[in-house]
C-alpha cells in the first residue's frame, strides 16, 4: 500500500461559520426569551440540528488523499466516485480563497492534467499550502 500524504475532507464548521454564527445567535436569542415563549428554543433546537447534520453529511462525501504517486479524490456516501490523478500528469493546480478562507486556513482546490478543465475540483480543504507542497515535489 503506498503511504497517503494528505488524506482530508473539508471541515464542517471552517466552510460554514456564517451558519453556525447564525445557529449559535438563534440560540442565544431563544434562551433570552424561553421565559416568555419557551417552544422558541425548540424550535430553533429543531431547527438547527438537522442543518447542521446535513452539512455534515455533506462535507464528510468528499475526500482527497495524495500518494507519493497520485492524487485521489473519493465523492458519494452510498455510492462512490473516485478520480486518480497520476502526480507526474498533473499539469497544474489552481487554489481559490477568499479573504475569509485564508483567515480559515482552507481553499478550493483544482487539479489540470491536459486541456483546460479541471480533473479534480475540491472545495473548502484544510492546509492549502501542504497541498501543493506534495504536488509539486
Amino acid at each position: 500500500m503506498r503511504p497517503v500524504r494528505y488524506n482530508s475532507t473539508p471541515p464542517v464548521l471552517r466552510n460554514n461559520p456564517w451558519i453556525f454564527a447564525g445557529c449559535v445567535a438563534a440560540l442565544v436569542g431563544a434562551g433570552a426569551l424561553s421565559v416568555e415563549m419557551p417552544e422558541i428554543v425548540l424550535l430553533v433546537v429543531i431547527l438547527c440540528i438537522p442543518l447542521w447534520l446535513f452539512l455534515f453529511v455533506k462535507s464528510k462525501v468528499h475526500r482527497l488523499m495524495i500518494t507519493d504517486e497520485e492524487v485521489i479524490y473519493e465523492k458519494g456516501l452510498l455510492s462512490k466516485s473516485r478520480t486518480e490523478i497520476g502526480l507526474k500528469s498533473v499539469r497544474a493546480m489552481r487554489l481559490n480563497q477568499s479573504f475569509l478562507q485564508r483567515m480559515l486556513g482552507i481553499a478550493s482546490v483544482e487539479f489540470f492534467s491536459a486541456g483546460d478543465v479541471a480533473e479534480i475540483v475540491v472545495w473548502g480543504m484544510p492546509n492549502p499550502h501542504r497541498i501543493r507542497e506534495l504536488v509539486e515535489r
